[in-house]
């Protein structure tokens, strides 16, 4: 009874922080629920509400916390509902490396790519992969950062607008990069130019809504 009374009172207070909205007057109040939740048992949801709130509040490092923590406890379910834990896992994957890409959290980006835990299916989703590409020019690892851009049929990239404008501004900075660390030194305008023909971005970047 003590238990069922407990999981209940948690499971209201991750719910009642649920209930406030992004951006209204109200986070103190629903970081007090979710914080209040998680004294009672962790869970994945309860500290995925508080990385958005601390976000908000451009508390980044708190945020990182409490993602980390959030993607710990989604990794380890105890939810008899499968399917239910894997989307959680990917959403919040995807979720995650987001706010790090948006943010310029790269080290936590690069640590959250490198999870070994993560199935295939969350680095499926297109906010992962980014974070991914941002990772890997971030790292310098230009090999990788032009697999993930380029064409294979396994690797399209749906994403419109602002998202493709940034990859190939990527992709374009990496060749330009990896020249220069080629030759040793700054390039002509002229060596800038021809790696840059060289080495065209990828036709599915370019063609919007392929």
């Amino acid at each position: 009874m003590g238990r069922s009374s407990s999981r209940s009172r948690r499971q209201h207070h991750c719910h009642q922080g649920c209930c406030f909205v992004a951006g209204d007057s109200h986070f103190a109040a629903a970081a007090a629920h979710f914080e209040a939740s998680l004294k009672l048992q962790p869970s994945a949801e309860a500290y995925r509400g508080l990385a958005v709130i601390r976000s908000s509040a451009h508390n980044y490092s708190a945020a990182i916390s409490a993602y980390t923590a959030a993607l710990d406890l989604a990794l380890s379910p105890t939810d008899p509902d499968p399917a239910g834990a894997a989307l959680l896992v990917r959403n919040l994957a995807a979720e995650y490396a987001q706010f790090c890409t948006l943010t310029w959290n790269f080290d936590a980006l690069v640590r959250l790519v490198a999870d070994s835990r993560l199935p295939p299916a969350s680095r499926a989703e297109d906010r992962f992969r980014m974070g991914e590409a941002h990772a890997a020019f971030y790292t310098k690892d230009y090999d990788r950062l032009f697999r993930l851009l380029d064409c294979a049929p396994e690797r399209q990239w749906p994403t419109l607008g602002y998202d493709l404008s940034a990859l190939m501004g990527m992709y374009q900075s990496a060749v330009v990069d990896a020249a220069t660390d080629a030759k040793g030194s700054a390039l002509t305008v002229l060596e800038r130019n021809a790696a840059i023909r060289a080495h065209p971005v990828p036709v599915c970047l370019r063609a919007v809504g392929h």
